[in-house]
């Protein structure tokens, strides 16, 4: 069962982090594929400040989303007394 089956997802993420063979220093880059569609969806690309800024807001509401489902601040407010 796929539980995703029923969105149709067009943007995908990959982050790597990688040691650079010379310098011995770390590094990462993200890149992003973006379907053709998506740009009838998207004002703009998911590229610099824009990308940034979406990725907080989902982040914001994901947070708010899974606290109102599961209160785990309450929860620990009450374990606390």
């Amino acid at each position: 069962e796929q539980p995703f089956k029923d969105f149709e997802h067009n943007t995908f993420f990959i982050q790597l982090t990688l040691k650079q063979p010379l310098a011995n220093e770390m590094f990462s880059f993200d890149i992003i594929y973006q379907s053709d569609s998506s740009n009838n969806e998207r004002e703009q690309d998911l590229t610099g400040f824009y990308f940034n800024e979406e990725i907080t807001r989902l982040q914001k509401q994901f947070d708010e989303r899974f606290e109102n489902i599961f209160q785990l601040k309450t929860k620990q407010n009450m374990d606390a007394k």
